[in-house]
């Protein structure tokens, strides 16, 4: 997650302890203290950006097993959005992104 990025509106400089680049780098230490061997990389951002932001570090990094991502289902092509996705080998589904959605029952 990189601030940067300008994926995260709602990341400002207000929240100090997280408004900076976080990486595997920051995760591995982590993840072997507790004796993990892998993780799943979810979006942080509604964005398809960052879907294929993480997408791309999934499948370059074995530790990553998969990818929760964001898709615009109410676009025009949708569902070819959503089967590009799916086509992709780390790809395990879509998160609906709550604090944006009119759905928001169980958020």
């Amino acid at each position: 997650m990189d601030p940067r990025r300008g994926d995260y509106g709602w990341l400002a400089p207000e929240l100090a302890p997280i408004y900076r680049d976080f990486g595997l780098s920051d995760l591995a230490p982590h993840l072997a203290a507790a004796g993990i061997e892998g993780t799943i990389l979810v979006q942080a951002a509604p964005t398809e950006a960052e879907t294929m932001f993480l997408l791309d570090i999934a499948e370059h990094a074995c530790v990553v097993q998969g990818v929760v991502g964001w898709a615009d289902f109410d676009a025009a092509d949708g569902v070819a959005r959503f089967e590009a996705l799916a086509a992709r080998s780390c790809w395990w589904g879509c998160g609906r992104w709550c604090r944006t959605s009119p759905m928001t029952i169980g958020c």
